[in-house]
């Protein structure tokens, strides 16, 4: 073969590696730091452990879980390892099986830290250059594909948020989408409707959230070609759209059961229609000034100009005027939709809650703003034709230098937001593993673990524990997700109850705990367990927390769960006959110390108190005695059993003494909690209170006691 044959190949390859160089050392410049310490930390935007953090160690959990349960029980892939003994519990979650081809080979290569931080990194890249390969066929300007590429690949959500919810930095196959069914509408021919279903398909598996912003993409690009050719041409298209439909079906339907089967247990809570007022009027004046934020200034303003530019254009072909309609529609699309359920004028209803009432799922995403991506990919292409319109110009053609100039402005401009949101970005390291792990991986066989204590914020706690599972795999109590089981709260107020004998009892013969991890426990505390007689402790670990103390709990009899939480649901209980009376307190609490309060419960009617699960709480309050001002936060936990009539019940709330010394009284109260409303009722009392505590005109059964804090 000659050279004159293969120079044409060369300089293709060329014009795909330049670009792809571009992107690469842009994302390694602006992610320094995910460069440098790649194998050893992992990334977040924000200093402390918030929600976005939490966010990041479920995405890593879920990339775990899916290598090991692909590579060992592909069968029980949807029955994770966390809620136990809940079944289904990936279906609370995404399951991110779209990033497996970008994260598993990874994983060979320098372990999962490694592997998350590459295919984090993966996406910044691909959406660039993907995107570059689209606006260069589109318009046929480098210039042009290299501004849309680097809009698209470091718009400023991608560093403020995306690092911080990972799953959503998967947009990479957005501008695939684009250009695969421009050419299916524009060709018809059926492999492109194949190949355009191929990548909707593996687009929805990256994260449902892109997934429907994915067929959103595909329908703005038909509905585009409908009204610039009319619907007679564009109804010759309809074998190869019938073909990405089917194909992307096969992809998404198999992974997509345990979802549909999970909505039709009510496991999954609906976002898409119930707003409060207030979080209405909130959203109807702000969600618009997310937009600069999320596209970037520039590429707002660059990408709307394209708009006008495209009717003063004389050469614009019917070709062009189709793609910028396109992108049009659906950054239109994608701003109404970041309004949410709210009306768009008056009672008309707004597009959101259309879809929320007429698409499977989609009542069930709870971030409208996470919309907004389709405005970012819109304004990303529109600006290759802004840039194109502008390098073409007579002027700009005649002075080299000043068209340089220009367009480096407009890069620099582009990139400002993204450069400026870098410096938010925090590490946290991700190794070692606790060694208390490491025992139960050697040692731990199969039994459920439950981990309770510090930090005292449970999300966050369970969190961390799903994250450190990946080392035994073992099944946990633990777990967090968008949409969280009914009785997670239950399982977590019993486990902070601990070693109160009727909640480990509960969590023993009901959830059919053998391990215990407690995290930094009081020296009071970890006294308190050598009185159980169906636990062992195992041993003693240094942890993150201080010290993890391992227990381990005796099997359970069979028949031995005296469970009520199938009443959990059922309106206000009984009132309550009878009293709550707190044991005396008789030596002086050391101030900020951790120390056991005995309760008893008495019912002296003649109609059981149904606790119904976790509808009835106890309530401990410190009350200064001056003036009955409540000290910090109340304590609530869970009444663990029924009380039959004439009898009573004891149980034991850890508390900790307020950080002043001086003459305290704790008060407890049973209160009835409604999930569904918010709201508090105490038991035998009159009138109702809202949110975090009940209304001072309540009364009923009250316990209290006085306290000396040194």
């Amino acid at each position: 073969m000659s050279i004159g044959a293969t120079s044409p190949r060369i300089k293709t390859l060329l014009k795909t590696l330049v670009p792809l160089s571009v992107y690469c050392a842009t994302t390694a410049a602006l992610a320094w730091p995910i460069v440098r310490d790649g194998s050893q930390r992992v990334f977040a935007p924000f200093t402390e452990m918030g929600s976005l953090m939490m966010d990041v160690l479920l995405v890593r959990w879920i990339l775990a879980w899916d290598v090991h349960a692909l590579t060992s029980v592909p069968w029980d892939l949807f029955d994770a390892n966390i809620f136990y003994p809940t079944k289904g519990s990936l279906a609370l979650s995404e399951h991110l099986l779209g990033g497996m081809p970008l994260y598993a080979p990874f994983v060979l290569l320098g372990g999962s830290v490694f592997a998350y931080n590459a295919w984090l990194l993966s996406t910044f890249v691909l959406s660039g250059i993907f995107m570059h390969l689209l606006t260069r066929r589109w318009t046929g300007s480098e210039a042009a594909a290299y501004a849309s590429g680097l809009a698209f690949a470091f718009a400023p959500w991608r560093w403020a948020d995306g690092v911080g919810s990972p799953h959503l930095l998967q947009v990479q196959y957005f501008p695939l989408l684009l250009l695969s069914f421009d050419l299916v509408v524009a060709r018809k021919r059926p492999l492109d409707g194949g190949i355009a279903g191929l990548v909707l398909g593996v687009q929805t598996l990256c994260s449902y959230y892109l997934g429907y912003q994915a067929f959103f993409i595909a329908g703005s690009v038909v509905l585009a070609f409908m009204l610039i050719e009319g619907v007679s041409v564009a109804s010759s298209a309809i074998r190869g759209l019938a073909l990405s439909i089917a194909v992307a079906l096969v992809v998404i339907l198999p992974p997509s059961l345990p979802y549909l089967a999970a909505a039709g247990r009510a496991e999954l809570t609906p976002f898409g229609t119930n707003w409060s007022p207030e979080w209405t009027e909130i959203w109807r004046n702000t969600y618009l000034a997310f937009l600069p934020k999320m596209v970037g200034p520039a590429t707002l303003a660059l990408g709307v100009a394209a708009i006008p530019l495209a009717f003063l254009e004389r050469k614009s072909s019917r070709e062009q005027a189709r793609r910028i309609l396109s992108c049009t529609l659906l950054s239109i699309l994608g701003v109404l939709l970041m309004r949410g359920p709210i009306p768009l004028v008056g009672s008309v209803p707004s597009i959101h809650w259309v879809f929320s009432k007429l698409v499977p799922g989609f009542e069930h995403l709870r971030a409208h703003n996470r919309f907004g991506f389709m405005v970012v990919l819109g304004c990303s292409v529109l600006i290759g034709f802004t840039v194109k319109w502008v390098a073409e110009k007579a002027w700009m053609q005649a002075h080299p230098l000043a068209r340089r100039g220009v367009l480096g402005c407009m890069v620099v401009a582009i990139l400002a937001p993204a450069a400026l949101s870098t410096d938010r970005l925090q590490s946290f390291d991700a190794l070692p593993v606790p060694r208390v792990h490491q025992w139960l991986a050697q040692h731990g066989g199969t039994g459920p673990v439950l981990e309770a204590g510090a930090p005292r914020w449970r999300k966050l706690r369970d969190t961390i524990a799903m994250s450190d599972s990946t080392v035994h795999w073992l099944p946990l109590l633990n777990g967090y997700t968008g949409h969280m089981p009914d009785q997670y709260e239950l399982v977590a107020e019993l486990a902070e109850m601990l070693p109160e004998p009727h909640a480990l009892n509960w969590l023993a013969d009901c959830r059919g705990v053998r391990w215990i991890i407690m995290h930094g426990q009081s020296e009071a505390r970890s006294a308190a367990w050598d009185d159980l007689d169906r636990v062992r402790e195992v041993a003693s670990f240094p942890g993150r927390y201080g010290r993890d103390d391992l227990y381990e709990v005796a099997p359970r009899p069979e028949g031995s769960c005296s469970d009520t939480s199938a009443d959990r649901r059922k309106a206000l209980n009984e009132p309550l006959i009878g009293q709550v009376r707190i044991e005396a307190l008789a030596k002086p609490w050391l101030a900020r110390s951790e120390q056991p309060v005995r309760v008893t419960i008495s019912n002296e009617g003649t109609v059981p108190l149904k606790v119904g699960g976790q509808s009835i709480v106890l309530r401990l309050a410190w009350l200064e005695g001056v003036n009955d001002k409540m000290i910090g936060r109340p304590i609530s936990v869970p009444v663990p059993s029924d009380i039959e009539p004439r009898q009573e019940l004891t149980m034991t709330v850890w508390a900790t003494a307020p950080r002043r010394g001086g003459t305290y009284v704790i008060q407890a109260q049973l209160i009835q909690r409604s999930r569904e409303d918010r709201t508090w009722v105490q038991i035998g009392a009159s009138g109702t209170g809202r949110g975090d505590a009940p209304s001072k005109d309540l009364v009923g059964p009250v316990g209290h006691t006085q306290v000396v804090v040194d």
